[in-house]
């Protein structure tokens, strides 16, 4: 049913954003890991002259950065737990252990195929198809006012003065017919209205269809347009890995700022922060084309 299809899109929202919080909190997790780092390579080279002490407050703020980050997703996460029990109807203390998947999504090639997959599954169009053949048999009903009307009854029957004779039984039968001649047309306006409520009824059963088409095609698109987000972000986040990997390397070597290696772990705290909302966006756009459709349609 429609209600039943709401609830576990409900249950769905939850479950992602659950994940999403957990995903921030490893996300914050690396970049207060990262910015230890910082802080114990350039405390090194504050003791041995390499680098001003000024180099070091600048490590050690962004650290503190990182921490209240990290709290706040902790607090965050606790939250999504307690959203995702409560969807459920099961304690708030409930901790979930919560699945992360690991392949890229794959959005399904054929929107015509999930539109008809739509059209013979979504509850509103059985129930728009199933209002316009009663109203088509309301017609016939109506109709039946002119109708000739046979009724049939017969049984047996004991014709005696003598009440102890229990031989004598007949059986009679009578058949009647009723042939309605004029009824001040109220037929007529029954018929009448009866067609133009099954007008009315595929006129409605069209829109549905064209609504449940229109939700197949907008959630289609969604899918799509996150999906590609969510590459855009994971090759972001790859590349700004691999950019803080160099900063390191090079201030390390004696060849870079700090400033760098500040900027590269803002960045790559960036980007995880982005691949997080992407994936959040992605997975709840799944959700809502399987609604869109009325089955889970699989997308990996």
């Amino acid at each position: 049913t429609t209600a039943a299809q709401q609830v576990v899109l409900s249950i769905r929202q939850a479950y992602y954003s659950a994940r999403a919080a957990q995903a921030n909190v490893e996300a914050a997790q690396r970049a207060v890991d990262a910015s230890r780092e910082n802080v114990r390579v350039t405390g090194a080279r504050v003791r041995v002259g390499s680098s001003p002490q000024f180099d070091l407050l600048q490590a050690q703020v962004q650290l503190a950065q990182s921490e209240q980050v990290l709290t706040q997703a902790r607090t965050g996460l606790v939250q999504g737990q307690q959203t995702l029990a409560a969807t459920l109807v099961v304690p708030l203390s409930t901790t979930f252990t919560l699945e992360t998947p690991t392949s890229l999504p794959q959005v399904p090639s054929d929107v015509d195929a999930l539109i008809q997959k739509a059209l013979e599954t979504r509850p509103e169009v059985v129930a728009a198809l199933a209002s316009e053949r009663a109203a088509q048999a309301a017609i016939d009903l109506a109709a039946s006012g002119l109708r000739p009307n046979i009724t049939i009854t017969g049984g047996p029957q004991i014709q005696t003065s003598d009440p102890t004779n229990r031989d004598v039984v007949n059986f009679a039968g009578t058949i009647t017919l009723t042939l309605a001649i004029l009824d001040g047309g109220l037929t007529d306006a029954k018929v009448a209205e009866a067609r133009a409520r099954l007008a009315q009824s595929k006129v409605s059963e069209e829109q549905t269809r064209q609504q449940v088409e229109l939700d197949v095609r907008n959630a289609y698109l969604a899918l799509g347009n996150a999906a590609d987000v969510l590459r855009s972000a994971l090759t972001a986040q790859a590349a700004a890995a691999e950019a803080l990997r160099i900063a390191n390397v090079r201030f390390q070597a004696g060849v870079g700022t700090q400033l760098e290696v500040v900027t590269a772990v803002q960045n790559s705290a960036t980007a995880d922060s982005n691949v997080v909302q992407a994936a959040f966006q992605y997975f709840l756009a799944a959700a809502q084309l399987d609604r869109a459709v009325g089955v889970q349609v699989e997308i990996f």
